[in-house]
């Protein structure tokens, strides 16, 4: 036998693939390996996330305003893997040894692996705010939702209007969560937004920009453009503009900006500038051709300027291309190079309403909620899943209409 290259893993007869993160790229790198490794080549598939549910992050504004129940955008583990070969395994991954071949588990226990995806994803960026992590609500994860509508009901039921509520940062998660905020919370409420910069949305055209700025201003939405944050309390907010500081009491301060990838657990890390890591076309990790890197961890190509963007999206492509490479690495085949396609842009501006931005068309409002839905609906995790809330939403659909005539 000729001697392996380091771009010539080892093939075993009964390979144990690792997959670290349960987010989009490691779910449904997951999903597609038991999907396609059907019939061909047997493995072992363990994927390590400390969840007991994946979280359709797109959708998990819907749940603010009651437009989607819980368990559809945010469905357990056990049942999503039933009746596949994954085995998850319910913990956090404390650090992996690329050479060893290894990953310890925070239980310690040690396990070995064969191929080892790593898709831990981004994570809320540090900021040297005092009162941040006390005293102010995220919005990233499933507990993330779970603890803010708690809060939420919390003051529906007992604080006097109006609720007072500032979402800080003009990125598209500020840009939705302010949305449904003020859509729950209607004449009770008094929401601001906090951006530093001078507009929302920033990093996109003028024209999502404008949507979504007449979406904010209809809903009362008040914009603080040029402006930072100094201080959180329990009941009130220090803010910084140009003119010096002010305090005004806060029922909810909200947290949406800035994210950065999960710190890597494994050796020194070959980052980009962006925290990412440095991976080939193939998103194998460079010396390392067993090892696969995809979603916000990686520097997933696309335009020669800018890797893949940070987004749901992005980790959905990476995941087939990973899983196709996986399988022909097993087979002895080559890899293939990941080509991310931008569809578009989908955001919520509210209770059943919604911007769509693909190929150069924009749609805003009602047919565009509807849209988004549809698009996120044939995205979740699995067809048995899908159809549960493709169920659910048909009965519910011709009550929507009589409610949003026109």
């Amino acid at each position: 036998m000729p001697p392996l290259t380091p771009q010539t893993p080892p093939r075993p007869a009964h390979p144990h693939i690792c997959i670290i993160g349960g987010g989009f790229g490691g779910l449904y790198t997951a999903l597609y390996l038991a999907r396609k490794g059907r019939g061909r080549q047997p493995c072992d598939i363990t994927l390590v996330e400390p969840s007991d549910r994946f979280t359709f992050t797109p959708l998990l504004y819907e749940v603010l305003t009651d437009e989607l129940k819980p368990w559809e955008i945010a469905p357990r583990y056990g049942d999503l893997l039933q009746g596949t070969a994954i085995h998850h395994r319910q913990t956090a991954a404390q650090g992996w040894d690329l050479q060893a071949r290894t990953v310890t588990l925070a239980t310690g226990e040690v396990l070995t692996y064969d191929y080892l995806v790593i898709a831990t994803g981004s994570q809320q960026r540090p900021v040297p705010v005092p009162g941040v992590q006390n005293h102010a609500y995220r919005f990233r994860t499933w507990a993330d939702a779970d603890a803010l509508e708690a809060r939420l009901a919390q003051l529906e039921a007992v604080a006097p209007p109006p609720i007072r509520v500032t979402v800080v940062g003009g990125g598209p998660s500020g840009v939705e969560v302010a949305c449904k905020l003020a859509d729950r919370l209607g004449q009770r409420g008094q929401v601001q937004l906090v951006e530093q910069g001078d507009r929302v949305l920033k990093p996109f055209s003028p024209r999502m920009q404008r949507v979504a700025t007449r979406a904010l201003v209809k809903r009362r939405v008040t914009l603080r453009f040029e402006t930072g944050v100094q201080v959180i309390t329990a009941d009130a907010l220090t803010l910084t503009t140009a003119t010096g500081t002010e305090t005004t009491p806060m029922d909810l301060v909200v947290w949406a900006a800035g994210t950065r990838p999960t710190p890597w657990l494994g050796g020194d890390p070959a980052t980009t500038p962006l925290g990412q890591q440095a991976i080939r076309p193939s998103l194998q990790l460079p010396g390392q051709p067993y090892v696969f890197v995809v979603g916000d961890q990686a520097a997933m190509p696309w335009r020669r300027d800018r890797p893949a963007p940070q987004t749901a999206q992005a980790a959905y492509q990476a995941a087939a291309t990973v899983a196709h490479n996986l399988l022909a690495v097993m087979q002895g085949r080559s890899p293939k190079a990941f080509r991310y396609l931008h569809l578009g842009d989908m955001m919520t501006l509210g209770d059943r309403d919604a911007l769509v931005s693909s190929f150069g068309l924009l749609i805003q409002g009602r047919f565009a909620a509807f849209i988004r839905q549809v698009v996120y609906l044939q995205r979740l995790p699995t067809w048995g899943h899908r159809l549960q809330v493709a169920r659910h939403r048909l009965t519910h659909l011709g009550i929507w209409f009589r409610r949003n005539p026109g």
